[in-house]
Order: C-alpha cells, then sequence, then structure tokens
C-alpha cells in the first residue's frame, strides 16, 4: 500500500510541475479579480513576497499556507488579505483563500487554466461545505475524521487541505471529486468513457489528470 501511495505521489508530482504553467509574459504584483489576471494588468504592481509557512505555524494559528507580505508602505496589510484576489510571483499564481473556504492567507494555485486546482484550508463550517457541493457529492466526506472517534483534534484539523476547484471565468468554487469531475465530463462522452475505466477514479492524482484534460479541451 505505501509503495503504492508513493507512486501515486510521484506521478502527481510531475502531473502538477507540468500544468502549472501561466501565459508568457504574465506580470507579477497583486490582482483584485480574475478578469483583472486573465488581462494581465495588476492594480498593484508592488514587489510582494510570498512566505511558505510552517506546520507549527499553521497549528498554532490556522489560515492557508502562504503568507504574503510587501515592503511597500502604501499597500496596507489589510489590502492584502482582504482586497487582494490573488499574487502572481516567480511564475506561480496565489490565490486569496479568505473567500474560498473563510480562512486567512494563501493557496498556491497547482494547475493553471479555465478549471484552477489548489488545496486551501479544509472548512468545518456547514455554510461554506454546502457552497462548495461537499454536503451533497456522495464520493465527498463532509466530516473527515467522523468515525475516528474524534481523534483529530483542533490543531490538526488547521493543516488539513481540500482539494479545490476555482473557475477563472465565473469564480465558482466546487470540490474536486469523482461526481464533479463526470458532470464537467458530460460533454466529453470518450473522455468520460476513459475515466470511468480508470482503476481508481477517486485518487487525487487521476482526477488532476483529467481536470487538465477538461482545460485542455476548453482552451
Amino acid at each position: 500500500m505505501k509503495k503504492c501511495l508513493g507512486i501515486l505521489g510521484f506521478m502527481l508530482f510531475f502531473i502538477l510541475q507540468a500544468a502549472a504553467q501561466f501565459p508568457a509574459g504574465t506580470k507579477e504584483g497583486g490582482y483584485t479579480s480574475a478578469s483583472e489576471f486573465l488581462s494581465n494588468n495588476p492594480q498593484y504592481k508592488s514587489d510582494f513576497e510570498v512566505i511558505k509557512r510552517t506546520r507549527t505555524d499553521i497549528l498554532m494559528w490556522a489560515g492557508n499556507d502562504y503568507k504574503v507580505e510587501t515592503k511597500d508602505k502604501q499597500v496596507k496589510t489589510s489590502v492584502i488579505k482582504k482586497e487582494l484576489w490573488g499574487v502572481f510571483k516567480k511564475d506561480t499564481l496565489y490565490l486569496n483563500a479568505k473567500p474560498l473556504t473563510g480562512y486567512a492567507w494563501y493557496a498556491k494555485v497547482e494547475v493553471y487554466g479555465k478549471y484552477c486546482f489548489l488545496k486551501p484550508e479544509y472548512p468545518f463550517a456547514k455554510g461554506v461545505q454546502e457552497e462548495l457541493g461537499m454536503i451533497v457529492d456522495p464520493d465527498f466526506s463532509a466530516n473527515p475524521g467522523s468515525g475516528l472517534g474524534g481523534a483529530i483534534g483542533g490543531g490538526e484539523k488547521a493543516v488539513m487541505r481540500l482539494p479545490l476547484i476555482y473557475n477563472m471565468q465565473t469564480a465558482k468554487k466546487q470540490v474536486l471529486s469523482k461526481t464533479t469531475l463526470l458532470a464537467l465530463l458530460e460533454k466529453y462522452p470518450n473522455v468520460k468513457a476513459r475515466f470511468e475505466a480508470e482503476p481508481d477514479m477517486k485518487s487525487e492524482a487521476t482526477l488532476v489528470k483529467y481536470l487538465i484534460t477538461i482545460n485542455e479541451l476548453e482552451k
């Protein structure tokens, strides 16, 4: 089992490396909306610093994996936390995850296209779970750890991450799952048939692979 998981993780790493490609010439800076990013016109052209947070920091204070700062005194922390939609830095896009799952700081976009893939902090608020389609998704547990006798404590919950799809055209956000992909593949019956023939339709590597395929088809 460990060997199998290792192979899947290895495959996913290379899939993500190939998928996180952004248009040449994308400008670094802070964007206030997806449309602003698509037009390559950041409202904030400051030099932002993106800092990978440690596990200890996340366990203590919760929030997402990346903290954003700038030495530009014209850009207040409140702008970074509340106004910015995302920050593009060194060929990587980081989305403000507060509007996504309700927690502070930023999540890295691992797959870019019409449907972006990222992993923000896992939401436990029922309203957010409903908005993301987690409650009604038969292939996704909205209550991880519920069968562990409460073994997952508050701190450990802070490091849990949600596989999420973000639609760059509509701003719709939904959990990445077998059910979600089957719905997206309805208009591509041949690809859907290949997906249904996969030995493990629920593995993250498989789901991401077909999300990338959908992005290629909808360019």
